[in-house]
């Protein structure tokens, strides 16, 4: 499915000018929006990311339960010469504090156009 989304998108004289993903409910941790953030290509929305630094880890255990665990490996970025881990999450370009304005189609809108 998203590779069928990036295909639409991208694809020659393609109408689209942005994409928005919702991570409300990323279970994921701060990977998502990190990547995002250090890329320079996205803008987020909302509040500060959460969720630590490590890499979720799939596992189950020998009676067959399923369930994630922070793994061994840490992300991290690099700012004025020094690491730092990603835990304290992404900043967001644009505060949205009040919940109901989330799913607010308008108002989101008129933050990707600028008007706010």
């Amino acid at each position: 499915m998203a590779i069928k989304a990036h295909e639409q998108i991208t694809r020659e004289n393609s109408p689209i000018e942005n994409v928005v993903i919702d991570l409300s409910n990323n279970t994921g941790g701060n990977l998502v929006p990190n990547v995002f953030k250090q890329s320079g290509k996205a803008t987020l929305m909302g509040r500060t990311s959460g969720g630590g630094s490590c890499v979720v880890q799939p596992i189950s255990s020998a009676w067959g339960t399923s369930f994630t665990i922070s793994a061994s490996r840490r992300m991290s970025f690099l700012k004025n010469g020094s690491l730092y881990d990603i835990d304290r999450g992404a900043d967001p370009d644009y505060v949205i504090s009040r919940p109901e304005k989330y799913y607010d189609r308008k108002a989101l809108t008129d933050y990707i156009n600028g008007i706010y």
